[in-house]
């Protein structure tokens, strides 16, 4: 019988970190994924099996699964692994490779703050003092389980410029993947330790040591191997500067993780129909203009639309997808329309693995705009107003948000000076406007960013059976006709003339029928013969 264990990575405070040091990031980044990589690679044990899941580096985050039949050595092993990763990440900032000079500081905020004398010594003192906006600091969390994640495969149909339509990749999800994920969200320390836990059980924090790190290779440890510079210093990732929207789309599904063997295949089924329902529902809004990116660890789809896209129609159609997402769902948006000459003022990068070949599909994106976007998706809101009062909380359930990784106060953005709801508003309403400080939204900085946002659900729910019309293009006229079936966000219909459509639900409409009589009323009306039972009722 197999057993598994999981390592969960995320660098703490990422998003301040690129959005005060952005050109030293994303050297840190690749610094960073470079010495995960070489660790989880060289650590190999004789007996156990280990994979860094396909959808990694999420950004900066990484996980990595093991199985083996051997549960003591299992264990053994992934905690080495982890003291490792953490050993080597301490050993990055001593030497200066994981952690940014003075220099370094000062150039980087003279980009963001726009050469403001007085803004650039204030910022680059304030990032001074704490230590994790100027050094790679990793939460790291470690699981263990006798029962198997759930595994899954999903479609990249790769962008424009890919010499191929389609490309399926595995991973996996669920189980001891999460609790892996719940140890690093909730890890108390991220210096020297490493947070451990497994099914059900409490987070321990276990410090790491020269002795639970050492792992020899040909007379050298591993953690003193990791930080040379033939390493870390490889190229590892090509960027360019962007403009457009990320999205990050969070499915609350109905099943979930589930143990009966007999709901197995359902939750599979509706994984898979969700997202591929999902994806296709913005292929078809916007042709050539959406472009899938990953299914994240957490099973959510990160989807990039190009700034060909109005916001307006983005927002939009995001409502009416969100409605039809199963309950609990939620979608955030984060767009930015400026692609400056130099990249590390660009809000979005554009990312490609170097010298790679064989996983061309491999993009990914960097910068405020993803951060912000996945902020939108998944934080709830509360904020306080001048001490007066503070806000109810803006949950994230049944929400779509969105904003402008352009529209903090010092890049001078105007967009959105009241509310739009005045008839020649290009937004669907119902909505709210909010000016939140990003500390709010744990992103950092003290600046305010304007949210556009609004909760949906169901309007006509809609069953198998009930009658609904359409409108048909090709006999250009309302169509109606009878549920046969229904998917997570269409249905198909079965025409008056016996054919079958599938239509999308939120181009349908259910047609209302005639109220029932009052029952009283018909009761009234009947009469029963006491000879005949039920059998002669009469209405």
């Amino acid at each position: 019988m197999p057993y598994y264990g999981a390592i969960s990575t995320d660098i703490k405070k990422s998003s301040s970190l690129w959005n005060n040091l952005p050109t030293w990031m994303f050297k840190a980044v690749q610094r960073t994924n470079n010495i995960t990589e070489f660790v989880v690679n060289e650590m190999g044990h004789e007996g156990i099996k280990q994979d860094i899941l396909p959808n990694s580096p999420e950004g900066d985050a990484y996980t990595i699964l093991f199985t083996s039949k051997d549960q003591e050595k299992l264990k053994k092993h992934v905690l080495n692994v982890a003291h490792a990763l953490q050993q080597s990440y301490k050993k990055g900032r001593e030497q200066g490779i994981l952690k940014a000079s003075d220099e370094e500081i000062n150039n980087n905020v003279k980009t963001v703050s726009k050469g403001n004398p007085s803004l650039i010594s204030a910022k680059s003192a304030a990032i001074r003092l704490t230590e994790f906006f100027h050094g790679i600091y990793v939460r790291v969390g470690v699981a263990f389980s006798n029962e198997a994640p759930i595994k899954y495969s999903y479609n990249i149909r790769a962008y424009d410029e890919m010499d191929y339509d389609e490309k399926t990749l595995e991973s996996f999800r669920g189980g001891v993947i999460d609790d892996s994920e719940r140890a690093e969200a909730n890890a108390s320390k991220y210096k020297n330790a490493i947070s451990v836990t497994q099914k059900g059980g409490p987070i321990l924090t276990v410090e790491t040591t020269d002795d639970n790190s050492a792992y020899d290779i040909e007379g050298e440890q591993i953690t003193d191997l990791a930080v040379t510079e033939s390493v870390y210093g490889k190229n590892s990732l090509s960027a360019k500067a962007t403009k457009g929207a990320m999205m990050f789309i969070h499915f609350h599904f109905s099943l979930s993780d589930v143990k009966d063997p007999h709901l197995y295949k359902a939750m599979q089924d509706e994984f898979n129909d969700v997202h591929r329902e999902t994806l296709d529902f913005f292929r078809n809004q916007f042709p050539n203009k959406t472009h899938l990116v990953k299914v994240k660890r957490s099973a959510d789809a990160m989807i990039y639309i190009t700034d060909e896209v109005s916001k307006s129609t983005l927002w939009n159609r995001s409502l009416e997808l969100c409605s039809r997402l199963p309950s609990g769902s939620s979608i955030g948006i984060c767009f930015t329309e400026q692609k400056p000459s130099d990249q590390w003022k660009a809000a979005l990068q554009k990312t490609q693995p170097v010298g790679l070949g064989t996983i061309k599909y491999k993009y990914d994106y960097f910068g405020k705009c993803v951060n912000l976007a996945a902020r939108m998706c998944h934080h709830s809101w509360s904020y306080e107003k001048g001490g007066l009062f503070k806000t109810l909380e803006n949950n994230h359930a049944c929400r779509v948000a969105m904003c402008s990784a352009d529209n903090t106060a010092s890049d001078g953005w105007t967009g959105w000076t009241q509310k739009p709801a005045v008839p020649s508003s290009k937004y669907d309403t119902p909505l709210e406007i909010e000016d939140i400080p990003m500390s709010s939204l744990n992103a950092g900085g003290s600046e305010r960013i304007r949210v556009i946002s609004a909760h949906v659900t169901f309007g006509d729910v809609i069953h198998i059976g009930d009658t609904v019309e359409f409108s048909s293009r090709t006999l250009k006229k309302q169509v109606s006709g009878t549920v046969v079936r229904l998917f997570p966000l269409k249905a198909r219909i079965e025409l008056e003339n016996g054919e079958r459509q599938t239509r999308y639900l939120s181009k349908i409409t259910k047609i209302k029928q005639d109220d029932l009589d009052p029952l009283v009323d018909v009761i009234k009306k009947t009469s029963i013969k006491a000879a005949g039972g039920f059998k002669s009722i009469k209405f």
